[in-house]
């Protein structure tokens, strides 16, 4: 459900309308959620619960899809104020209309300003009238062009349900966190987890990350079923070239940096101990494991157990179950 304490089920219509007049057309579709997932008119059988936003993006690229012939533009009326979603839309060149919060800041004239202050100080033109609560009202229209800059940050219900963090989660959401299914694994507190621009992390079943990890998975990072995180492991899937032939530092220009960048795979059973790193482009075979504080520099053979700087195999023979 979109929060943590609902009950019951949820229900989103989308309604084609008229651009003219506002009046009704046609009923576009429909997807009823519940604890036991979502039923679409758009889709066949019963598919995975999602939450609001992830929900409601997903139908709109769908109603795109439809032959209607127009152009659409999609009026999000309940709680549509989430910058990586309506950033995802507008990337895909799909216009939407929100209502804004008044204490939100924004871009405007060369200053940072309050939604509220921006509205108020806009020039308003009369549009006719409009129903409102049972009554004719004025309705006016102000327009202009705003630059958001902040960052999308997840909040708890936002999140995919198949995470589970503790109370003083603050992680860093850039991206899509996809999973195998919907329990059996979990992040502790403090994680932080950057993923931006085609970025991406996937976590199998059974998973445990602990507290204070980063992970980089901006060239994406995908951890398989059975695998542990210690406390403080930082994960990059991106890093930058130290040998001084060129500049670093994300506030440089990619033509004069030379970032390093891969998938960093975490195959089945891998255990990563306190405060270690693992650098880019990089597989971890089954059932390695790596004593605190190594640095992982390069691809190793599976079941085997490394430790130091740079991580170096050890000589143990190392029990597994069938």
């Amino acid at each position: 459900m979109t929060h943590g304490g609902d009950v019951g089920y949820e229900l989103q219509t989308r309604l084609l309308v008229d651009a003219a007049n506002g009046l009704p057309i046609a009923p576009l579709s429909q997807t009823l959620t519940d604890r036991a997932g979502c039923r679409s008119t758009l889709t066949e059988g019963l598919s995975e619960s999602l939450t609001h936003m992830d929900a409601l993006t997903a139908d709109i690229a769908r109603v795109e899809s439809l032959a209607t012939g127009k152009k659409l533009v999609h009026l999000i009326d309940r709680e549509g104020d989430s910058i990586g979603h309506m950033r995802t839309l507008s990337s895909q060149g799909i216009c939407w209309l929100i209502r804004g919060k008044e204490g939100h800041r924004a871009e405007w004239g060369g200053d940072t300003r309050k939604i509220g202050e921006i509205a108020d100080d806009l020039p308003f033109i009369a549009n006719g009238q409009v129903g409102w609560k049972g009554k004719k009202a004025n309705m006016e229209i102000g327009e202009t062009s705003v630059i958001i800059t902040r960052t999308a940050k997840a909040k708890r219900k936002d999140k995919t349900p198949d995470v589970f963090a503790s109370r003083n989660n603050r992680p860093v959401w850039g991206a899509v966190v996809t999973s195998s299914d919907l329990f059996n694994k979990a992040i502790d507190g403090f994680t932080t987890i950057i993923a931006s621009g085609t970025g991406f992390l996937n976590i199998g079943s059974y998973v445990h990350i602990g507290g204070y990890t980063f992970l980089s998975a901006g060239a994406g990072i995908i951890i398989k079923d059975f695998c542990g995180l210690s406390q403080g492991v930082k994960i990059y899937s991106k890093s930058d070239d130290y040998s001084g032939k060129k500049l670093t530092n994300p506030t440089i220009s990619e033509e004069y940096t030379g970032v390093i960048k891969g998938t960093v795979t975490l195959e089945k059973h891998v255990i990563i101990g306190s405060g270690t790193v693992v650098l880019p482009n990089i597989t971890l075979k089954e059932g390695v494991s790596f004593g605190a504080q190594s640095l992982v520099t390069k691809d190793l053979n599976e079941w085997g157990m490394y430790f130091g700087c740079p991580a170096k195999k050890l000589e143990i023979e190392k029990a597994f179950v069938e």
